[in-house]
């Protein structure tokens, strides 16, 4: 898909990002009960960005090497801290609103999802994906 158009990408994208919020969502709902909840949010987030990743190269983005250079592990974790402080905030923000922690982390996927696409396509794999 790494030459697909930018709909179709994003298509593949959702899939990935469906599969990757399932394990961010189990992953703090079983991390919730034993540690504080920006933790269990972070944890989750960064757990599940690492499948993410692994499932993007492998079948979604084009890369110019077969292995990650440190300029793109280093942006990948920028990329990852910045949507990690959103989803974090998200999910607490949603708690504290009265909604219950599960749906909280959910909902917080849901928005840090756009980000996570849009950095992935315009940042992180923007410049090998141009012809």
């Amino acid at each position: 898909m790494a030459h697909a158009t930018l709909p179709a990408q994003f298509a593949g994208y959702l899939v990935i990002g469906a599969v990757c919020a399932l394990i961010n969502v189990l992953l703090f709902s079983m991390l919730f009960r034993l540690t504080p909840t920006w933790a269990a949010a972070a944890i989750a987030f960064v757990l599940s960005a690492a499948v993410n990743y692994w499932l993007c190269v492998s079948l979604l983005f084009k890369r110019a090497v077969r292995s990650a250079t440190w300029v793109e592990l280093t942006a990948y974790a920028a990329l990852v801290a910045a949507v990690a402080n959103i989803d974090a905030f998200s999910t607490i923000t949603f708690i504290a609103a009265g909604v219950r922690p599960v749906v909280a982390k959910a909902s917080a996927t849901i928005v840090a999802f756009v980000f996570n696409f849009a950095g992935r396509r315009f940042l992180i794999f923007r410049a090998l994906d141009e012809p």
